[in-house]
């Protein structure tokens, strides 16, 4: 991360060199799709990485830009993970289009991720019909968003119970994610994986 990556979004980027294994199964038509992660402080790196990782691994493999992402904070500045590594970003979150799905990347301090701007940032992308989804912590910006009521979702099991004492009349399951209808959660760490 010191140094920057190419912008995976242009359509003119070098593909991700070849691995020792890939495919060229994947149809030339299809659409990149576009993932904005939204990383707040003390956001858990393991659960950041193993959402992209997927990727950039299903990018390699087909050797076609199947997905493209970009790394926001609220205010374009580096952000801090969880233990302690100062993590650029592309920059400020704006207006992520339509059609990308926006993460919002959390933490230790869950708090965090329930600004105001992170909270309206995820309401407006949502009501103009995108997909949201919450990684570790994540979704205590969706809850306090109003994302979550009558939906199926989870958390970090470590974060549950004052989950729960916060945001009283909401149950996380106790998957390792949950897809339902545009809002995406999972329990962080290795299950962002599992979600991607």
């Amino acid at each position: 991360w010191a140094h920057r990556r190419p912008d995976m979004s242009s359509d003119t980027a070098p593909l991700i060199p070849q691995g020792a294994a890939y495919f060229r199964p994947a149809r030339a038509d299809a659409p990149t799709r576009s993932f904005v992660f939204l990383i707040c402080p003390t956001f858990t790196l393991l659960a950041f990485a193993s959402a992209v990782e997927p990727l950039r691994i299903a990018n390699q493999l087909s050797q076609r830009p199947l997905y493209a992402w970009r790394t926001a904070t609220a205010d374009g500045q580096p952000v801090i993970s969880s233990c302690g590594l100062t993590v650029q970003v592309d920059g400020p979150l704006g207006t992520p289009t339509r059609d990308s799905t926006l993460m919002i990347c959390a933490g230790n301090q869950p708090e965090i991720a329930i600004t105001s701007n992170i909270v309206a940032a995820a309401q407006r992308h949502h009501r103009h019909g995108g997909q949201v989804g919450g990684l570790c912590t994540g979704p205590f910006a969706l809850a306090k968003a109003g994302l979550l009521a009558d939906r199926r979702f989870t958390l970090h099991w470590e974060n549950q119970p004052a989950f729960r004492e916060m945001f009283p009349t909401l149950t996380p399951s106790e998957t390792k994610f949950e897809i339902d209808a545009r809002v995406m959660t999972c329990g962080g760490g290795a299950a962002a994986t599992d979600l991607m």
